[in-house]
């Protein structure tokens, strides 16, 4: 007689035998009476009383779809988008199932979805240190030395100030909600300026001369 350890790893053995001589596809086929039978494909769902061999398969209807091969009679429905909460108006695939988005400017309002809430505003003086998406809100920021936001907004980030280079000065300093104004030098100016200097000059030069002897004093 056989011990018991003995019968149990004989029995475990062909199991293990069994399933790795199994010929049928796991992926695109199912066991049916001992025989391997075809699967219908992504998109598609199977007829009743259909051949093993040569399955009859119907294409998903609208608002249905099937990810992978099935044996199943039914085709799984697409989720429900509403766009009165928000969420875009979905583009469904048979072979895809649809994930309900929200529309520009909004998040989910939960882990589940289920709706769609508005970003929060950023105001003058602040912006997007990081922009709102489907799935986040937007994080503001107080614009830091150097930059500005002169606007409410969900998606733009503070700006830096303008440079005044070159032709132009800086006329006044930004702010945290305005930017820096520049002013422009014109050729009038430059002469008034260089005239305005000289003048001073001239001055102080007279200035200085009636207090000491100066070249050219004709006084005894």
């Amino acid at each position: 007689l056989l011990s018991f350890e003995t019968t149990v790893i004989r029995v475990f053995a062909v199991q293990v035998l069994t399933t790795a001589q199994s010929p049928c596809d796991p992926m695109t086929q199912y066991e049916r009476d001992g025989q391997c039978c075809n699967m219908c494909g992504k998109g598609t769902s199977m007829t009743p009383s259909t051949s093993c061999e040569f399955p009859q398969c119907r294409e998903c209807l609208d608002g249905e779809y099937q990810e992978g091969y099935t044996k199943e009679s039914l085709c799984n429905r697409q989720p429900y988008c509403d766009t009165h909460l928000n969420f875009e108006k979905p583009v469904h695939s048979k072979t895809a199932k649809t994930i309900c988005k929200c529309i520009e400017g909004f998040h989910c309002a939960a882990k589940d979805c289920k709706t769609c809430v508005a970003h929060t505003q950023c105001g003058p003086g602040q912006g997007a240190q990081t922009k709102g998406s489907h799935t986040h809100d937007t994080q503001c920021e107080e614009c830091p030395e150097g930059t500005f936001s002169n606007e409410t907004s969900w998606s733009s980030p503070c700006k830096e100030w303008t440079s005044c280079e070159g032709i132009f000065y800086t006329e006044q300093k930004g702010t945290s909600t305005s930017d820096t104004k520049c002013g422009e030098f014109s050729a009038e100016k430059e002469v008034s300026h260089v005239y305005l200097s000289y003048i001073c000059v001239c001055a102080l030069n007279t200035a200085s001369c009636s207090k000491r002897n100066c070249p050219g004093d004709k006084s005894v």
